[in-house]
């Protein structure tokens, strides 16, 4: 009864709410549009989490808000504030670095920081890593040059970063402010991931310049295009509708999460970040999904066009004005509704499931090394089927090329292949590994048999780029992945880049495994077919002998060795050998003994 004079007592208006326990410490925070409505629900749910938040509970407080965004960014300051034990939170959100625009200031800084004191400042992010956010802000700076000191007197007694080309000057007055906030700009739209429109706004400058006959500025802007287009246009295109999305996959473990958050700009995949959660026992994932949204989207100042999720978000719609009233534009809340969207949200949610057991594992060898290999290398599905191939050849003779399969993580042998190269002539790497590509698809085409989840082969950019042209053309799509000997770099087929891993991941011990052995197989048969080609040779250098008799001499003596043991009346019994051509033979095997 106590409880429900409570809630009768509540207004029918918009705020926040407050649990608290005998101590006055606070259990849980929450957010309504109505709090009656809201905090009544609580005394009919049968939900655990409610049954054991109401027996702790001592009091309950509450802050009326004069519109529900109002509350939402007060649960979320709350929630900042106190920690409380029910709510779903970030894990230490204060460590997370954020790449700040001093924009409001009349020359703005660029600069790495943990504390978002500044709230006319831009911050983007958070990184979960800072050395990402720092190597982002050192090729940022090489391209638009900015200013990270305060000093704003225009003194011309410039610092080193001047002389170093990483500051335009602005303490000299080399530059406007017009000049330098255009630079700013790009830098905005870059942390953005507006790639295109950074790109089409620099063609046109550069074409300008090289009109007004500025051909030293025209050159720096050809080489900043340059740049940008080698970072960005080999990347991999997620999605052809060009959309600006945020995927968010989610793994729980008792009282452990993690989120893992993957962003597309303009169809392109451009990073993506796992974030730890704590007070995720017994909650739905509904629950989960919001009060990430909220927590992270409140700090953060770069939007998606849509977040997609794999389950409704609770109080979409509300979470959804927030999202609109803090970016200035429509920001949807939505499940996956294409098959790209299908596969990505699998490798969010994998991702987040590899980082929960990273971090609950008190070693990585204890890790699966099928689902190390899936979220290390960005796979679509678990590498459940592996096929990995090798060319062995001596100055383009003997050519051979070999197919082993790993099912598991376990060499399937029976299913391994031999090939002889037929199509391609003189030393050619390329072209065989292409022949044997094509051979093995057509195989499967034919008889049905199951295609691989991976192909791994043993070369480099190279090799992985005429694998994909083979691929490509028969209609096939499957990851493929080169791992280069030495340096133990893998090059994937849908990252521009290559890619090292430590030497204790599992993922690269089962693919330089895979490698060794389809390089054993290969070079296996090409040393048999080498010495029986040479052990045939010897067989026609004997004078006297061709390809009728050769035949019906094998048939006697099966080897050199037992022929140059015979005497010449055995040899010249051998029909159609004679005595003359006997005592050749004879005398040839007796030089070659001696």
């Amino acid at each position: 009864m106590e409880w429900k004079e409570k809630v009768r007592q509540l207004p029918d208006h918009p705020g926040v709410y407050l649990f608290k326990d005998k101590e006055g410490r606070v259990l849980y925070v929450g957010k309504a549009s109505s709090l009656r409505k809201r905090v009544s629900s609580y005394l009919s749910s049968s939900s655990p989490k409610t049954l054991i938040l109401l027996k702790k509970a001592f009091s309950l407080e509450f802050i009326l808000t004069s519109n529900e965004n109002e509350a939402l960014l007060l649960e979320f300051n709350f929630i900042k504030e106190y920690r409380p034990r029910y709510n779903i939170r970030l894990k230490d959100d204060k460590k997370y670095p954020y790449i700040t625009v001093t924009w409001k200031e009349e020359f703005p800084r660029v600069f790495l920081t943990r504390d978002l004191k500044d709230k006319e400042a831009l911050y983007f992010g958070p990184y979960t890593n800072a050395s990402n956010a720092r190597t982002t802000l050192r090729f940022l700076r090489k391209i638009f040059p900015f200013k990270t000191c305060s000093k704003r007197k225009v003194d011309g007694k410039p610092c080193l970063n001047f002389f170093l080309r990483r500051c335009p000057g602005p303490c000299r007055g080399d530059i406007s402010r017009k000049d330098y906030i255009k630079g700013i700009k790009f830098i905005i739209s870059f942390l953005k991931g507006e790639t295109t429109k950074v790109l089409n706004a620099l063609q046109k400058e550069m074409s300008k310049k090289a009109e007004n006959l500025e051909f030293e500025e025209a050159a720096r802007l050809r080489d900043c295009i340059y740049s940008l287009e080698k970072l960005f246009t080999p990347q991999a295109i997620i999605s052809e509708s060009k959309e600006n999305l945020d995927i968010i996959g989610i793994s729980c473990q008792k009282d452990k999460g993690m989120v893992t958050l993957l962003r597309i700009r303009e169809g392109r995949w451009i990073g993506e970040d796992s974030f730890p959660l704590s007070g995720v026992k017994l909650s739905a994932l509904q629950e989960i999904l919001h009060s990430f949204i909220l927590q992270y989207y409140s700090r953060s100042s770069s939007f998606p066009d849509a977040i997609i999720s794999e389950a409704e978000v609770e109080d979409r719609r509300s979470l959804e004005r927030f999202l609109q009233e803090r970016s200035g534009k429509r920001v949807m809340v939505s499940l996956p509704c294409t098959s790209e969207m299908h596969n990505l949200l699998k490798i969010a949610a994998t991702t987040a499931k590899y980082k929960l057991l990273k971090e609950g594992e008190s070693s990585i060898r204890e890790i699966d090394p099928l689902l190390s290999l899936q979220r290390e290398l960005n796979l679509p599905r678990l590498p459940y089927r592996i096929e990995g191939y090798d060319i062995s050849q001596l100055r383009g003779k003997l050519a051979v090329g070999s197919r082993v399969v790993f099912e598991k993580g376990i060499p399937l042998k029976e299913e391994y292949r031999r090939y002889r190269i037929k199509s391609v002539q003189g030393v050619d790497d390329y072209g065989m590994i292409k022949e044997v590509i094509r051979r093995r698809v057509r195989r499967v085409n034919e008889v049905r048999q199951p295609m691989p989840d991976m192909i791994l082969i043993d070369g480099g950019k190279g090799q992985v780029r005429a694998v994909l042209e083979v691929l490509r053309e028969m209609g096939v799509s499957i990851p493929v992945v080169g791992l280069a000997k030495g340096e133990e770099k893998l090059y994937i087929s849908h990252r521009h880049f290559p890619l090292l891993l430590p030497r204790s991941s599992p993922a690269l011990k089962l693919l330089m495994r895979v490698r060794d052995e389809a390089h054993r197989f290969a070079h296996s048969y090409h040393v048999y077919l080498r010495e029986k080609t040479s052990r045939k040779s010897v067989w026609l250098e004997i004078p006297g002998v061709g390809e009728k008799i050769l035949p019906r001499i094998k048939e006697r003596f099966p080897t050199i060795n037992a022929l140059s043991h015979a005497s010449v009346e055995e040899i010249s019994a051998i029909p159609g050998v004679g005595k003359k051509k006997a005592i050749k033979i004879f005398q040839f095997l007796e030089g070659n003994r001696k």
